[in-house]
């Protein structure tokens, strides 16, 4: 297929969240595991490494034509898992291009102009904090041998994210295994359309307001990683509704979830649209997050008449 150039981008230099936060701090301690002090993985997780994957995909149709597909992915797995399973796999073979939020994997030095360009210099994450509030971060970072003063003149979504996420990797998550990295791979030399892009994504949380950022630490002071553990266990079962039950814990207010969420959706319905009326069998892969609910892209391509099929097998 050739592509379209009005309408298929080029795959710009772009840098994925999870590679940012490696990129911004010496991780190597981080990325060995927790300390003696942090918590185990669950029996819970075990039984679910041992189960059959089954990620949710949806085909997408107008009046019974061609097959688009539709999937959620994330960053990371569990070394030795299989995060594409058959049915996944005959989806992208049978796909003539990929759309996403970005092109993976990133441009390194692309992502390092942009970590540079976030720093603000004589700002101090910790240094906003309550007293309590602070005291509590300072034994996270401590006991969990987190980097946080590596961070701390980053902004505070930025630091907050990358917690976040290396807590889920010492929990045993692999940043470099997940179905985002895979579908990627899977279709490097097909067209691609970049949904938003890495600088847009950060100047939408760069605006996160001071409340929902302070629900977002308290969550991190409560959960230490517990989050993105159980947001991959309800993925590999397919259970949108557990994904979108952690999504919505996060305690964003209801201004801040339109701006994240659904005008990003709506934004992205707007440039598939057209191509999925064309009969483009697109592959499009964005984060699990943003799949079901009312909102989510998935209710907004049926909303467009498209006939959205669950398949998992």
């Amino acid at each position: 297929m050739k592509a379209n150039t009005s309408r298929w981008q080029a795959a710009a230099p772009a840098a994925a969240w999870l590679t940012l936060v490696l990129l911004a701090l010496s991780a190597q301690q981080v990325l060995a595991g927790p300390t003696d002090g942090a918590a185990p993985p669950s029996n819970r997780a075990a039984e679910a490494a041992q189960a059959m994957p089954r990620p949710a995909l949806w085909r997408v149709r107008l009046n019974g034509g061609g097959s688009a597909w539709l999937f959620g992915t994330l960053p990371y797995a569990r070394p030795g898992e299989t995060t594409l399973p058959a049915y996944v796999q005959r989806a992208l073979a049978g796909s003539e291009g990929l759309a996403s939020e970005v092109r993976m994997p990133p441009d390194k030095l692309a992502a390092a102009r942009l970590i540079v360009g976030m720093r603000q210099e004589g700002a101090s994450f910790k240094g906003g904090l309550d007293p309590e509030r602070s005291r509590r971060y300072q034994v996270l970072c401590s006991e969990r041998r987190l980097p946080c003063e590596q961070l701390d003149a980053m902004p505070a979504f930025f630091t907050l994210g990358a917690l976040s996420k290396l807590l889920a990797v010492q929990q045993g998550l692999n940043p470099e295994t997940g179905s985002l990295h895979a579908v990627h791979q899977a279709l490097k030399d097909k067209p691609f359309l970049e949904l938003e892009g890495m600088e847009a994504s950060m100047s939408l949380l760069r605006e996160l307001p001071a409340t929902d950022q302070l629900a977002l630490l308290d969550r991190l002071l409560e959960r230490q990683g517990a989050d993105g553990v159980a947001s991959y266990e309800a993925w590999l079962r397919g259970d949108v509704a557990g994904m979108q039950q952690q999504l919505s814990e996060t305690a964003f207010s209801p201004a801040t979830h339109e701006r994240l969420l659904t005008q990003r959706h709506r934004q992205w319905r707007d440039k598939l649209v057209g191509l999925l009326r064309e009969g483009r069998r697109l592959f499009i892969a964005v984060g699990a997050g943003h799949l079901g609910g009312s909102d989510g892209l998935d209710a907004l391509l049926k909303a467009e008449g498209f006939e959205i099929e669950r398949v998992d097998g």
